[in-house]
């Protein structure tokens, strides 16, 4: 946040005339940035922003809803009236202090796109009405004394038995993101850090691609090993039944996601008694804590990312190794 210290105004060159000294901390400015066919989100977005105590900047004028003020205009004229309020949107993206994209549905129109590429050219910390995924996520492995895994199901989508994850970008680096998924599902604080492994997934999310996404489905993903402290207090929004797993679990637990995966569990079942998110069965065995037949992780993999392929494997490949 930008703040404004008490001061003399004669003692120095600020333009006293145009902004007051608050004698303490500026409330941050946010401006939205959305189409203008949603009028709502930008009555709602206006009124919440206001009342969490920010000044908002919003768009003033609307080309759609105002239509009467340029019903006598040319399309020439309305055209250059618009190119002047799109510039007039970027003046106060200058002065705000960060930048509310109102994505409804998913949507960002040109004029959306272009407020957002110059946010993003001048640093702005920009949110989302509707949250957006751009291709990151972490995931922390955390084990206690025993050697046992700290797992927990997911409370929502996808469905499967987890260690702590989440979007990253979102959180700053992954480092960042490691610390505040450990904190907001388990409720443990993370004091060291160690890199795993990394690479991409092709797993799906319930989430709007960013705009500055490639277009390819899946996450660029970073797993850690974390020493924590604290006693595990899980989150009832985001867990359910978490618990220390052996390896000896962990590997029964991917067997049935293998199950699924092969279309000898329905998904009804599954969801009631999940074996591990299909993600993660792909990471557990890349280190080591699992072992499954490369063609049925093949599977798997292609249940993370869409419904079920059952291929040519039989279900005896579910007890290979």
């Amino acid at each position: 946040m930008h703040t404004h210290q008490t001061h003399a105004p004669a003692l120095c060159g600020d333009h006293h005339d145009l902004v007051r000294d608050f004698c303490g901390p500026r409330p941050e400015v946010v401006v939205l940035c959305g189409s203008t066919r949603f009028t709502v989100a930008y009555a709602d977005a206006e009124l919440a922003e206001t009342l969490a105590g920010r000044i908002v900047l919003s768009i003033g004028c609307n080309t759609k809803s105002d239509h009467e003020l340029f019903a006598d205009l040319s399309s020439g004229e309305l055209e250059a009236i618009k190119r002047e309020l799109d510039e007039l949107h970027l003046r106060k993206i200058d002065l705000a202090d960060q930048v509310l994209i109102l994505n409804q549905d998913g949507y960002l129109g040109a004029s959306t796109r272009a407020e957002l590429a110059y946010a993003r050219l001048l640093r702005k910390p920009v949110r989302w009405l509707e949250p957006v995924c751009d291709r990151t996520s972490v995931g922390v492995l955390i084990t206690d004394p025993q050697g046992r895994y700290l797992m927990f199901e997911r409370a929502s989508a996808p469905i499967g038995v987890a260690p702590a994850a989440g979007h990253a970008a979102e959180h700053g680096t992954f480092e960042e993101a490691a610390h505040a998924e450990v904190a907001e599902e388990l409720g443990l604080t993370v004091t060291s850090l160690t890199p795993l492994i990394h690479g991409w997934r092709d797993n799906v999310c319930g989430r709007h691609p960013a705009p500055e996404a490639d277009g390819r489905r899946g996450h660029h993903w970073e797993i850690f090993q974390a020493k924590v402290t604290g006693t595990p207090a899980p989150s009832p929004r985001e867990t359910r039944q978490a618990r220390w797993l052996s390896v000896e679990e962990l590997q029964q637990f991917a067997r049935r996601t293998a199950e699924h995966a092969l279309g000898l569990i329905d998904a009804a079942t599954f969801a009631a008694a999940p074996g591990i998110e299909p993600v993660w069965v792909g990471w557990l065995a890349e280190a080591g804590l699992i072992a499954l037949d490369r063609e049925l992780l093949a599977v798997i993999d292609r249940l993370a990312s869409r419904p079920p392929a059952r291929g040519r494997l039989t279900p005896k490949a579910v007890t290979g190794s």
